[in-house]
């Protein structure tokens, strides 16, 4: 995210490939594959340290949903649909599991983004497949 809030080319290459990917070059589709990656790899640290009891559920299923929101803007299904199989099963169950459950980012920030689109999620109340532990009621 770094690279996202401090360079103004990395920032309008991750808002248009999630927005449209096709509008993209070969170099930039590089980049904006290679920020969805990191981002992944990133959230498999997060899941590891929440099974490990470093975070609460309610952590734990923010950056759940900060990651998923992504994905599922029209890129993110593009790039996931993709690339998923290069993730180990957990984290491809966490990540699909949740993409039920967020709309696209762009439905929830419209101004920002300016895209119009409709605040949907697909399956609402799911049964989470990460269950709250205990000391998280």
């Amino acid at each position: 995210m770094n690279s996202i809030i401090n360079q103004a080319e990395v920032a309008k290459v991750y808002r248009s490939g999630l927005l449209d990917p096709d509008e993209l070059d070969e170099l930039e589709k590089i980049q904006f594959y290679q920020l969805l990656n990191q981002m992944v790899l990133n959230y498999k640290d997060i899941l590891d340290a929440y099974d490990k009891g470093m975070f609460d559920f309610p952590t734990y299923e923010a950056w759940q949903g900060f990651i998923c929101a992504h994905l599922v803007m029209p890129g993110g299904r593009l790039w996931w649909r993709d690339h998923e199989q290069g993730f180990i099963p957990r984290v491809r169950e966490e990540l699909n599991q949740g993409m039920l459950e967020v709309p696209r980012l762009d439905a929830t920030s419209n101004t920002f983004w300016s895209s119009d689109a409709a605040f949907e999620v697909q399956r609402e109340n799911p049964q989470r497949l990460t269950p709250r532990k205990p000391s998280d009621s």
